[in-house]
């Protein structure tokens, strides 16, 4: 039942469900009694309101069977979450059991869990508090203070109310209670009301925190307790991450804020337990970051810190320690996420000292070391975010690659391949065949599933020789008749596509044909490796659009040869008086530019529909996919304002293109991959203004013109392509499952329906996600759009009749659903008014939640004839 949750709602007579459940519990024997109230607590959300339940579960509280209490008190705590009603008038029953001598110690501990959730009520949720306060001093017991502490916390946390006073109690108990699990008990609720209500923190109990965690000490006096110190510095952690706790009072808080950096950089200083010591960087980042400008404190805090991070990186890689426990691991990635939000601190000067300190890093450790994987991944993250990446440099990690050992860990090889392809990307620059063969020679002992990743980061950010060069190799190790290997086989030609777009720029043309051929033969491989379990829409879809999109550039360049091989016929003239026209004066590159705008055009929209359909995409796939759209919006509306029939006496790039304001904004705003097409956009948007604009509405088409439109075209060219992560690999999966009733029995058939009736369309739908992958946005909504085509219609001697439109004989309909627990259902009455053959066609869109529509699917059609009634 707890399984199955989210099919309670399709229970269609819950009264019937219940009556029979219901019987179980006159049964004599009460291992059924307490799988029924189990089987009723999972129920609880269809069934909250019946007093019968209600009754039967307070009854069964008061049983002699243990086994059939604890099931009544799960069974209680289901009903308190979801009734308030149950909740308010369980509450004195759950006391009077509490405070019973007959209840066992175990079974008062239990009890603890309904109280947990009475909280709809304030005045309720204030009577709870108060007797769960006067339990505390009756029974003292280590477990039941922990758990008593806990339904106080959480109570105070949902209802907003009395939560000073609730940190009031905890710090008390932290600082009296001498139970190192009561401490540890009291520091979990403290942090949880620092992570929701960090706001409502008074300054007595800010202070009292930082006090307590100065004198803390073991039970022997002697040393600090360290996982109790760590657990309270976390706490601090959390409470200094939210900028509230510094904006009132600001002398008050400097003090405050002077105790917490001192204690942290001496603890840095002074200790040698990573998780310590990552606690207390990840305090002083926080207070650097969130410091208010009025809190008056005499040093650098964010110099402080990178001080602290340098030390303890040089204690670190000094010690020589590979052998971490999987704390001082996550310590150690802790450190190095400090590093990052630095790097990407608005702080120049502590930019420089940390970037520094990550090339002494990696330049100074085995390839094997926690402290190399580390300091990689976070390079591989600033390089890509930080437009100022001169601290490395590509000589240094292409010799640092050269260098590594075959037995080298796969991952931060990786890693520093990436940081290579990345400079090499920021630089505008392309690896040549020699350093491609001289990386290839150091990817011996490799295995291939690595290797993989290695083309798929260099196709990631277009070194597309590279990637060329490895698939050669992979496809020498696969099977020819394997998917997989069509896939290789499609990525082999496609990277050797690009790298010959790419290659020469003064052999453009001539590398055109082969690009376009090799893109084609791309295409088929990637549509033979398409299977069941996985459809390449997008795959196929993109790499058909980057053909037709090099086709229509091929077309745009023989048109511009036209200037030279098809001079104007001797009519052109009066072709141009009759139809108003003067541009026609120049001949048929005139037609020939207008029919390549509309092509680029047609590219444009079929961009515009790919992104309407990646719903599962990532963000930064689908700002690629804009860009390439306002790729072929430029030139097409340069083309449209050189070659429209009323040329304006000024030129004007599309309003909805991000380069006419701040280009260099824009530039280091983006991701590292989509800033070689961003520059190129706003290089043609400053080209058009300053030269397009010279052209007077009364010069015609020379060649002036057109060799600036074959530069434009040769600039988007050569910005290297790309390939989005979506293209590899998806991070989110929702798909949407329909089932149609009524179908056809089977595929070719149709449905036969009666002229009199109407035909109901009754569709259901599942939203499929699958599990243990992140969730990019979500399904709000459901559109359903039914439409009914009329295709051929009966054979009907009455010549007088009159021919329908399509108006009257077509029918179109839409819904929009709200799915309940991933399931929704919705029912159409179609009225299909001639007699004949009709296609039922059924599409599906998501709306996000907010309010974005995706053209997902499925769609789906069916097949219904409309046949006279048989009475008539």
């Amino acid at each position: 039942m707890r399984e199955s949750e989210k099919h309670l709602d399709k229970i269609v007579n819950i009264d019937e469900f219940v009556r029979r459940l219901f019987a179980v519990t006159f049964s004599n024997d009460p291992l059924a009694r307490s799988i029924t109230l189990r089987t009723l607590a999972n129920m609880a959300r269809i069934v909250r309101h019946r007093k019968s339940i209600h009754h039967y579960i307070r009854n069964s509280l008061d049983s002699n069977d243990e086994m059939e209490v604890l099931a009544a008190i799960e069974a209680s705590a289901s009903f308190a979450e979801k009734s308030d009603e149950f909740a308010a008038n369980i509450y004195p029953k759950i006391f009077s059991m509490i405070n019973g001598l007959t209840t066992p110690l175990e079974i008062k501990t239990k009890l603890l869990l309904v109280l947990h959730n009475i909280h709809f009520d304030c005045e309720v949720a204030d009577k709870v508090r108060q007797n769960c306060l006067q339990m505390l001093n009756t029974y003292p017991s280590e477990q039941f203070v922990c758990n008593d502490l806990h339904v106080l916390t959480h109570i105070a946390s949902v209802s907003l109310t009395q939560i000073p006073d609730q940190i009031h109690v905890l710090l008390e108990y932290f600082t009296n209670d001498p139970r190192n699990n009561v401490k540890l008990s009291v520091l979990s609720d403290l942090k949880c009301l620092a992570a929701n209500s960090p706001h409502l923190w008074q300054k007595g109990s800010a202070s009292s925190l930082v006090d307590s965690i100065l004198n803390l000490k073991d039970k022997n006096g002697s040393k600090r307790d360290t996982n109790l110190l760590c657990k309270a510095l976390s706490v601090l952690s959390e409470l200094s991450s939210s900028p509230t706790l510094f904006s009132d009072e600001p002398q008050y808080y400097s003090e405050l804020c002077l105790k917490m950096i001192n204690f942290c950089i001496k603890t840095v200083d002074s200790e040698h337990n990573i998780q310590l010591i990552s606690t207390c960087i990840c305090i002083l980042i926080n207070i650097s970051l969130n410091l208010s400008s009025k809190c008056v404190i005499d040093m650098d805090v964010m110099q402080e810190t990178c001080c602290a991070i340098q030390s303890f990186l040089l204690w670190g890689i000094s010690s020589n320690e590979d052998n971490y426990t999987e704390e001082e691991s996550n310590g150690v990635k802790t450190i190095f996420k400090c590093i990052l939000s630095i790097c990407r601190s608005p702080k120049l000067s502590s930019i420089t000292q940390m970037t520094e300190t990550l090339r002494f890093v990696i330049m100074n450790v085995k390839m094997d070391s926690l402290w190399f994987g580390c300091a990689s991944r976070v390079i591989c993250a600033i390089v890509s975010t930080l437009s100022i990446n001169e601290t490395f440099v590509a000589e240094d990690i292409l010799e640092l690659i050269k260098t590594s050992p075959k037995s080298s860990d796969n991952t931060n090889y990786l890693n520093v391949l990436t940081v290579y392809f990345q400079i090499n990307l920021h630089q505008s620059t392309q690896i040549n065949e020699e350093v491609a063969n001289s990386l290839l020679s150091s990817f011996k002992g490799r295995d291939l599933w690595s290797c993989y990743k290695m083309v798929r980061q260099s196709m990631r950010y277009g070194q597309h020789l590279m990637a060329a060069m490895i698939l050669d190799r992979l496809l020498a190790h696969m099977e020819p008749i394997e998917s997989n290997h069509f896939w290789m086989k499609s990525l082999a030609n496609i990277s050797k596509a690009e790298s010959f777009l790419i290659k020469n720029v003064d052999e453009l043309d001539k590398n055109f044909c082969t690009s376009i051929s090799l893109y084609i033969e791309g295409l088929t491989h990637l549509k033979a490796s398409i299977s069941a379990n996985n459809p390449m829409r997008f795959q196929c879809e993109f790499i058909r659009l980057r053909l037709k999109y090099l086709q229509t550039h091929h077309n745009f360049r023989q048109c511009c040869q036209l200037i030279r091989t098809s001079p104007p016929p001797a009519i052109a003239a009066s072709t141009a008086l009759t139809t108003r026209d003067d541009l026609l004066k120049c001949g048929n590159i005139v037609i020939a530019m207008r029919r390549s705008a509309k092509e680029f055009r047609s590219v444009a929209e079929a961009y515009s529909l790919l992104y309407q359909s990646s719903f599962n995409a990532d963000v930064n796939t689908l700002a690629q996919i804009q860009l390439l759209q306002n790729s072929c919006v430029i030139l097409a509306e340069a083309i449209e304002n050189l070659f429209q029939s009323n040329r304006l006496n000024s030129m004007v790039v599309s309003k909805e293109s991000p380069f006419e304001g701040n280009a260099e904004l824009a530039i280091n705003c983006s991701p590292l991959e989509h800033r070689p097409l961003i520059h190129m956009c706003s290089q043609i948007s400053t080209l058009i203004h300053k030269d397009l604009n010279a052209i007077q509405t009364n010069d015609l088409i020379g060649s002036k013109q057109i060799s600036l439109l074959m530069e434009i075209s040769s600039q988007i060219l050569r910005a290297p392509l790309s390939f989005p992560r979506f293209y590899f690999q998806s991070t989110q999966n929702t798909c949407i499952k329909l089932a149609v009733s009524p179908q056809p029995k089977s595929g070719s058939d149709v449905l036969l329906i009666n002229s009199n009736t109407h035909f109901a369309l009754r569709i259901e739908g599942v939203i499929v996600n699958v599990k243990n992958q992140k969730v990019i946005r979500n399904v709000g909504k459901v559109l359903i759009c039914v439409n009914g085509v009329l295709i051929s219609r009966a054979n009907n001697n009455d010549r007088n009749v009159e021919p329908l439109k399509s108006n009257d004989t077509n029918v179109s309909l839409q819904s929009v659903v709200y799915p309940l627990n991933d399931y929704f259902q919705v029912q159409f009455l179609l009225l299909l008014p001639v007699i004949g053959l009709y296609s039922i066609n059924i599409e599906t869109s998501i709306i996000d939640e907010n309010e974005a529509q995706w053209k997902t699917g499925p769609n789906l059609s069916i097949a219904a004839k409309i046949i006279e009634d048989p009475v008539k």
